[in-house]
């Protein structure tokens, strides 16, 4: 794949986020994409993805596009989205229960 490419796509999915622009490159409609960011993403999908109709494929295969390849960009990756673990509770001093 062209990393280059790839790493426009982040971009993108750093700015309006994975749903958004998986959604919109699937043919849904988006109005906080517009321009030729909107024309951008579609266009990068369908050539890292080899088609132009990119409706048959599943929002699985989006994100294995934006995934990156390398275990260290995989890291950086996950920083960046804050994917991972995340602690679901807190710890307040002094607080019982």
């Amino acid at each position: 794949m062209n990393k280059v490419k790839q790493c426009t796509l982040r971009n993108f999915s750093k700015t309006y986020g994975d749903q958004a622009i998986i959604a919109y490159a699937r043919g849904g409609e988006s109005k906080t994409i517009t321009g030729t960011d909107a024309q951008q993403i579609k266009d990068i999908f369908a050539d890292l993805l080899g088609d132009t109709n990119l409706t048959k494929f599943t929002p699985d295969e989006f994100l294995k596009v934006l995934e990156p390849e390398a275990l260290l960009e995989k890291f950086a990756y996950k920083k960046a989205n804050k994917i991972g673990k995340q602690a679901d509770t807190f710890d307040f001093k002094g607080m019982k229960g």
